[in-house]
């Protein structure tokens, strides 16, 4: 039994973080659709992007 406690705090973890991170895409989105097209752009491409987010 102690190991499945265990395994569900990471799983809810993870998922937290999960949500978190859609949230944060979602609002670059919404608020800055070039930055997000031109990421899309540059995934499609395979280029590797040095990006600083503050």
């Amino acid at each position: 039994m102690h190991g499945k406690s265990g395994s569900f705090a990471l799983q809810n973890s993870r998922f937290r973080n999960a949500k978190s991170k859609l949230s944060f895409f979602v609002r670059i989105i919404f608020t800055k659709p070039k930055l997000f097209w031109y990421l899309h752009w540059a995934i499609k491409k395979k280029i590797v992007l040095e990006m600083k987010f503050y």
